[in-house]
This record gives structure tokens, sequence and C-alpha cells, in this order.
């Protein structure tokens, strides 16, 4: 009998090689009945056509919503505040302040695939709102909210659940078989990144919307390739910064170390509300 690639712990093994990872790919796939398949397409591509968001109010509202809880005690925040470290206001306003900084200079580069999982039901809650089941997000969910300033393809690999409907359902749209010879490995690198493996109940219903959008109180197993790059690595532990990071908001702008992160609009067109928004 095949040894099972989940245990009652999440762990990762380090992708060595394609091969490996599309060995890993297979024998996982077999094992939960689920076909992963590639997506290529700007993160705007991900937000409107399979996430099904139809404009950018979401954005705003995220954003909005990571400044209100950041700031919602005093307009300066530092990064080792005691009540704030565990805050994901400022964990993400931290991160946007890192990629912003190497957008400006030009170096953001968006290597690390996304990673989506689609379920086709109607139980499960979803993030957006999506014309075809259901779609939970981890890693990916911070640069989702990047789709103002990013316009660079990326690479989404895609857990299908329903085992090949995607394609069906989503006909409009190239996928690729990761493991299929019409796939250039060289297009989305994973060697000496992590394969993580685990179970979203065994975690405490986390990763919260891939546990939500399954639909089973039981949750699931659940794969991701994700990086362990010391930069992003360090973009979760705030607290650590020595000096520790100011975070102000101040005439409808939210600044880190004085250099302006997001900024609240209030004269446009397109919308009839004052939203945030990223500061290229």
């Amino acid at each position: 009998m095949t040894k099972s690639l989940w245990t009652d712990q999440t762990y990762g093994i380090r992708i060595e090689s394609w091969e490996h990872f599309s060995e890993l790919t297979k024998k996982s796939d077999a094992e939960l009945k689920v076909k992963t398949y590639v997506y290529k397409g700007p993160i705007d591509y991900v937000n409107h056509h399979l996430l099904g968001y139809p404009d950018d109010s979401w954005r705003h509202y995220v954003l909005k919503k990571h400044v209100d809880e950041c700031f919602k005690n005093s307009t300066v925040v530092y990064t080792d505040d005691e009540d704030q470290t565990d805050d994901d206001a400022v964990l993400k306003i931290n991160s946007f302040y890192y990629l912003l900084k190497e957008n400006r200079i030009g170096e953001l580069k968006i290597r690390d695939p996304l990673c989506l999982n689609w379920f086709d039901n109607d139980v499960g809650d979803t993030i957006g709102n999506p014309q075809h089941g259901k779609w939970g997000i981890h890693p990916g969910h911070t640069r989702l909210l990047l789709g103002g300033i990013y316009k660079k393809p990326v690479y989404s690999i895609i857990y299908d659940y329903s085992n090949g409907q995607l394609p069906k359902k989503y006909s409009n749209l190239k996928f690729y078989d990761p493991n299929s010879a019409m796939f250039n490995p060289e297009w989305m690198p994973v060697t000496g990144r992590v394969f993580i493996f685990g179970n979203t109940k065994q975690q405490g219903n986390t990763p919260g919307t891939i546990h939500l959008a399954c639909g089973k109180e039981n949750g699931i197993n659940y794969r991701e390739v994700k990086s362990d790059d010391a930069n992003l690595e360090s973009l979760k532990r705030p607290q650590c910064y020595m000096p520790p990071r100011k975070l102000e908001l101040k005439n409808n702008l939210v600044t880190v170390n004085d250099e302006p992160v997001m900024e609240c609009i209030t004269d446009n067109n397109k919308y009839k509300y004052n939203y945030w928004e990223l500061v290229k």
C-alpha cells in the first residue's frame, strides 16, 4: 500500500527539481482524486475572470478595513507595539510597504505561484463572486490586492477538487496541465520552494478560505507551494524589526517610515465614494 503524503501534522517537502514537483503533484492528485492545473494571467484577470469580482470595489473594502483596524486606537503605530503585533492589518500594511518599495525601483517580480483551490459545490463559502463553484486561496491573498499596480502575468496553481470539471466550467480560459509535454517547466520555476501538505481541520480550520470553500465540517487535506525567502518570511514578524517601523495615518495618507503606502482618493468619477488604494 502506498504511503500517504499526509500525516497528523502539517509539514513541507523541499522541491528538488521540476521532476520532483511533478512526481509529488501526480501522487497527491491521485490520493485526493484532485486535478492540478496552472493558469497564467495578470492578477486582475485572476480577480475578475476566476474569482468573479466585477470591479475593484472589493479591494477598496479590504484596504479600508486594514486601515480602520490598524489605526483603531491611534494614528501612529509602531511594529513593536505589544497590542498590535498580532494584528493582521499591521502585517498587511508592512507587506505593502515592502512590495511597493520593490515596485518603485523596478525590482518587484512575483515569482512564487498563487495557490487556488476550486470546489464545484453550492454549500461552501467563497472568495469573490465566481460564475461557477467556490474558491479558497492560500497563499496569495496579499498579492491579489496588487492588481492595480502589478500588470505582469503571474502563475496560479489551481487544485480542482472536482477532478477535471474546472476547464469545462471556465471554457473561455486557458488552463495548463503541469504534467503535460505542452507545459514548459521554465515558465513557473519551483525548484527550492516548499511543497506543503496539511489538513484544514487539524490546523484549527485554517487556511480559512480553503476550509470554508470546501463546505466540509471536518475539513480537507490541502496543498500549497510556497517560498521560504528570508525577506518574505520576515514580513510575518514585524515586531522583530530593529528599529521598529512607524506606521502613520495622516491627511488621508498611510505611511510606513514616512514613505507613502496607501492613499484615500476623494476626487473620482468612476466610484461614487471615497476609497483607499495603494500608492504606486
